[in-house]
């Protein structure tokens, strides 16, 4: 098969045959799937549908599914209950929550996108069910698997030799020096960006905690004095903190003859 053009750039190629696994075809009877799970190594993934449709469930990182019970470090992940059952006993429920859940139905040829570290589950609707489906490290989920992989977290790395696990990151990081030096020093300017973007704003809000809001006797002794910049600075710091919303899509393709 031949990679949907949107997810072709995956980093984890550099890494060749030593990469973790990455890549199933999936073949399910009627009512069978997966159970909720996150995808390993922080990586997002693609599924391509072939044959048969797939009922699709997602939550957002933040929010555990009902019923589904993950251990401190998500290492393990404890579902008392088959996926059938799930659907009989939590979905309602589920879909009335304060966060709703993003659900679709795929049919052959549609693609559905899962984001790093958002919950699925999948339930085949038909006789035969068979889909393509493939993890990959983009430069938007770079910094987060380099987190995931670092050293002392052997224990959750999966995909590979249990031997292998303790030097991926390194190993990974070796490829990428070699193969897309470019792309780790875009990271390094994006997370020094961020990390003056953060200590900015521990200014500006350790300067109004000290008496920079209105009434305060700092600004009273101050009056008369320029204070124009600290309203917009303040909304502006507001609005950088907003988190961005993230989701998952589908959209169709067709396989070559």
């Amino acid at each position: 098969f031949t990679v949907p053009s949107m997810f072709g750039h995956d980093l984890m190629a550099v890494m060749g045959d030593r990469r973790p696994d990455y890549r199933w075809l999936i073949v399910g009877p009627h009512r069978s799937g997966s159970s909720f799970h996150v995808d390993p190594n922080a990586t997002n993934a693609w599924n391509a549908m072939v044959t048969g449709r797939k009922k699709w469930i997602m939550f957002p990182p933040h929010v555990v599914p009902p019923g589904v019970h993950p251990s401190a470090d998500g290492a393990d992940v404890a579902t008392p209950v088959s996926l059938v059952e799930w659907f009989l006993n939590f979905y309602e429920d589920a879909r009335e929550g304060k966060v709703k859940p993003i659900e679709c139905v795929a049919k052959p040829g549609e693609v559905v996108y899962v984001p790093r570290g958002w919950w699925h589950a999948c339930l085949n609707l038909d006789t035969l069910t068979i889909a393509v489906t493939q993890n990959f490290v983009s430069p938007a989920n770079l910094g987060a698997v380099l987190d995931f992989l670092r050293p002392g977290r052997a224990d959750l790395v999966s995909g590979c030799a249990e031997e292998d696990r303790a030097t991926l990151h390194a190993r990974f990081v070796a490829a990428l020096q070699q193969h897309k030096p470019e792309v780790l020093q875009q990271l390094e300017e994006q997370r020094a960006a961020k990390q003056k973007k953060a200590e900015e704003q521990h200014r500006l809000a350790a300067l109004f905690k000290s008496g920079g809001a209105p009434g305060s006797k700092a600004q009273d002794a101050g009056a008369g004095q320029p204070q124009a910049q600290a309203e917009p600075a303040a909304a502006t710091a507001a609005a950088a903190a907003k988190p961005a919303a993230a989701g998952g899509f589908s959209f169709g393709f067709s396989f070559g003859q």
